[in-house]
């Protein structure tokens, strides 16, 4: 009954193009059924993988798929080993979960159990093996995300901001030496894109310090690991304002970047909160 109704969301939300009488197809020599499927040929060309996302759209938590397979002839393929791997290839790992993969016949096959475990750039590698020639078709989903009053219930534990978190972007230093503040250009700082910051560094009086020293280093406590780039500060702009480049966030979430800053004999460090997303 749960497939059925499934099956029958599936023919409502993506009628059947007549093929026939439009000659639609969705790449040289392989054919597209649905209107709104998402469709890609293999690496190779061996195949043609037609995907079908029940309920419209990749989102955090359980999915489930029906593809559609051809061969090189616009044949359905039967009796293959399917494979889809859920893959985010900013963070280089997949999921423990694996995907629960039934054929239907005619070339189509069922795929349930995909699981999504956070927001994010996440791929979908579909590899067909029939009869030995393996082939492997990738479908990128570049803005997954839980929806609507689903989103607290899927966030993962790395998404949350720990209560009474500062999240100000003016800071003393820990030993109070400095106060420093920041600017994201653009702000707020987007995720998954190379940007810069504006900082200004000055005493705990108030002055500028114009002769800083800065290294920065960013991560996310609570999910182990840090930033994809190295930022470094490009300029001094003079009057304790300085300019860094090569900021990145590589996924929504609570991060931390700190500043360490050395001047006259004195170094310190500056941390800023920031929830991405």
């Amino acid at each position: 009954m749960k497939r059925l109704a499934a099956s029958l969301a599936l023919v409502l939300l993506f009628p059947l193009v007549a093929l026939a009488s439009e000659g639609h197809s969705g790449a040289e020599g392989f054919t597209k059924h649905y209107a709104n499927s998402l469709f890609e040929v293999t690496e190779n060309g061996l195949y043609s993988v037609e995907m079908l996302v029940l309920g419209g759209e990749l989102s955090v938590g359980m999915n489930t798929l029906d593809i559609i397979v051809h061969d090189a002839k616009d044949s359905d393929v039967m009796g293959a080993d399917i494979t889809v791997t859920p893959w985010m290839p900013d963070m280089g790992h997949g999921v423990k979960e694996q995907p629960v993969i039934t054929e239907r016949g005619g070339g189509l096959y069922s795929v349930e159990n995909v699981e999504i475990s956070m927001p994010g750039l996440w791929e979908l590698r579909v590899q067909v093996d029939r009869g030995g020639q393996e082939d492997v078709a990738v479908f990128s989903f570049p803005g997954v995300h839980a929806a609507g009053a689903a989103m607290e219930e899927h966030m993962p534990t790395h998404m949350m901001v720990p209560e009474g978190l500062n999240v100000s972007h003016i800071r003393m230093s820990e030993g109070g030496a400095f106060r420093a503040a920041f600017v994201s250009e653009p702000t707020p700082s987007p995720i998954n894109k190379v940007h810069g910051w504006m900082l200004y560094v000055e005493t705990a009086d108030g002055t500028p310090v114009t002769d800083a020293e800065i290294t920065i280093s960013g991560d996310m406590p609570e999910h182990g690991h840090g930033m994809p780039t190295k930022p470094r500060v490009a300029r001094n702009l003079g009057g304790g304002v300085y300019d860094v480049e090569g900021m990145k966030f590589q996924m929504p979430g609570w991060w931390v970047v700190n500043f360490t800053i050395s001047s006259g004999g004195v170094e310190d460090r500056v941390t800023f909160n920031l929830q991405l997303r």
